[in-house]
């Protein structure tokens, strides 16, 4: 269960690729590009929405979605928000992910309904929901919700009503349930 725990977090940590995560200074970031058939932006919500096959990159890491909708902090007093994508280089709070989730990375692969990361929450945690279910190689770790605590390297697998969290892990062939 510890490696199906791990597998999780690593797998999670993917949508990181869409909330450009907050790094350690002077720390170098692949850029993030997002594809998707539509965007949509409200800069006085603050809010960017991709819609339609999107489709983000940063690095070897990539999530896909039907739509993405990234949503920024309030600007501090005497900001302005002047960018065309609406951040006008204000934080970002969460991204959220809807339908058809799917991220990659490498042999690490999760899919869901939904995916919410909240950048700015203490301690920062990515939430997978709907049918959560993380893969690396033949192991894999279901469950409804799936939170990955970002800071602290741990998660959490929660089962709903009368569906409980499975994992499977291949130790030397054997499969355990």
């Amino acid at each position: 269960m510890k490696r199906a725990a791990r597998t999780a977090a690593i797998a999670l940590a993917v949508m990181l690729l869409a909330a450009q995560a907050r790094g350690e200074p002077g720390e170098t970031r692949d850029p993030i590009s997002i594809s998707a058939d539509r965007l949509e932006t409200d800069d006085a919500a603050g809010v960017v929405q991709f819609l339609g096959s999107v489709v983000a990159r940063q690095g070897g890491l990539t999530l896909t979605c039907d739509r993405m909708k990234v949503f920024y902090a309030p600007p501090g007093e005497g900001e302005a928000s002047s960018s065309p994508l609406g951040g006008g280089g204000r934080e970002i709070d969460r991204v959220e992910g809807f339908g058809r989730v799917r991220m990659v990375d490498g042999d690490r692969l999760a899919v869901g309904d939904h995916a919410l990361y909240l950048a700015k929450s203490t301690p920062r945690r990515l939430i997978l929901t709907g049918g959560a279910r993380v893969w690396q190689g033949r192991d894999s770790l279901t469950g409804h919700r799936i939170t990955y605590f970002l800071d602290e390297r741990r998660s959490v697998a929660e089962g709903a009503s009368r569906e409980r969290v499975r994992t499977v892990v291949h130790d030397g062939g054997a499969e355990t349930k």
